[in-house]
């Protein structure tokens, strides 16, 4: 806290290793705009360590899927949104040249990898 002006000098938030890394980037340039002075740390945390985060007040605000179903059969439910995958490729490598046409074939033929922690949800 400040003692000057009675406000946060900073804010912890944990989220999800699944999050989109562009809502983070809107939340912060928002906060930013917002609270100029303000120090934003984001930390990648598994629910758990969010909830714990919480309870302790070393987490200010948590961002994690919370439900423990699962699918949404037998649920009411409110379309958001859809978190975007983006491909991303070596600078430089043979298939940044390639012209967007062309693109979506060579993708589809080339080896994939896929980091193991976005495809956990704790």
């Amino acid at each position: 806290m400040s003692l000057a002006y009675g406000t946060l000098e900073g804010v912890n938030i944990g989220y999800s290793s699944v999050t989109p890394h562009g809502l983070l980037a809107l939340i912060r340039e928002q906060l930013a705009q917002d609270f100029p002075n303000m120090k934003v740390n984001f930390l990648v945390m598994n629910k758990a360590q969010v909830q714990e985060g919480l309870d302790s007040g070393d987490v200010h605000f948590g961002l994690v899927n919370i439900d423990k179903g699962k699918g949404m059969y037998g649920k009411d439910s409110t379309f958001l949104g859809h978190m975007e995958f983006l491909p991303f490729v070596k600078k430089g490598g043979a298939l940044s040249g390639l012209p967007e046409d062309e693109a979506l074939r060579a993708l589809r033929t080339t080896r994939q990898f896929v980091l193991r922690h976005l495809l956990t949800m704790d």
